[in-house]
């Protein structure tokens, strides 16, 4: 029986290493764009730092201990993750992205080894023909974005607003336009919150919509603010790792902690309020 296979797939992509990070190494929304099944975290962090993590592949379950993501942003991260039972016994993963003239060499190695026969069967199967083609169609989808400017995976299943929603939020906008806001910038904020990406609601930075709906950014984040006095949208205080640049949201400023823990990366960090701070919002339920 082989005991580990080796896979190394590599893309040509025009976008910027820095332009394609923040979509390339946000794991949740790379699994889920790459048509994966959904992971969940069973138990806290041990204390080498690994998680227990648990999924479901072909109806099995799957789970294992993730230990902690090595980042260097924005070139390159790795993880390792040790199997507890079924046909894998480990998993090493390694991205680098390569500047490339004015684009990106996008290599992408996997290391897998079997626990039994079943896995030296299933493996290349599916990493070496499945999440192969899988992988590289998101990559592209991805440079494709970046180069548009476009950091927002448009969803496949447009969210649904809850009975009455979309008279609350007309009626909010209103009121939005009413403080001073303008129509158009009040119906690209309702647009955004009925068909935007989840992933992107969840931490909505004023600036980056504002760039994406060319627009000043002062007027986009007046708007944010004015958001959250009529019930459209929620701000948060987020703590951001200078690592992985993964976020700890705190609803009010008095919930900032000076010194801050990243369970992704495990490493203690402190608050520097211009670099580790940044106030999102994200819509009110």
């Amino acid at each position: 029986m082989k005991r580990e296979f080796h896979y190394r797939w590599e893309c040509r992509l025009k976008s910027s290493p820095a332009a394609l990070w923040p979509l390339v190494s946000d794991t949740n929304r790379f699994d889920r764009d790459s048509g994966l099944s959904p992971v969940e975290r069973t138990r806290k962090p041990a204390a080498d730092g690994s998680h227990r993590v648990r999924t479901k592949i072909s109806g099995l379950t799957i789970e294992w201990d993730e230990f902690p993501f090595e980042w260097v942003r924005p070139h390159r991260f790795g993880v390792v993750r040790e199997y507890l039972r079924g046909p894998i016994k480990h998993l090493r993963l390694l991205a680098e992205l390569l500047p490339d003239g004015a684009g990106t060499r996008l290599i992408y190695q996997l290391w897998v080894a079997p626990r039994n026969l079943l896995g030296s069967f299933i493996i290349p199967l599916q990493a070496g023909f499945l999440l192969k083609n899988k992988f590289i169609k998101t990559f592209h989808h991805y440079d494709r974005l970046a180069a548009l400017a476009q950091a927002v995976v448009e969803p496949s299943n447009p969210p649904r607003l809850t009975l009455g929603g979309g008279a609350r939020m007309e009626a909010a906008c209103g009121t939005l336009v009413e403080l001073g806001v303008s129509p158009q910038l009040a119906g690209h904020l309702a647009q955004a919150i009925r068909g935007a990406d989840e992933m992107d609601l969840v931490r909505m930075r004023p600036y980056v919509f504002a760039d994406r709906w060319k627009m000043p950014r002062r007027d986009v984040l007046e708007c944010f603010l004015r958001a959250t006095r009529v019930g459209l949208l929620d701000l948060q205080w987020d703590l951001i790792c200078p690592m992985c640049r993964g976020a700890q949201s705190s609803a009010s400023l008095g919930g900032v902690r000076q010194r801050v823990h990243c369970e992704s990366c495990q490493i203690d960090f402190t608050a520097n309020f211009e670099r580790s701070v940044e106030l999102t919002f994200r819509p009110n339920p």
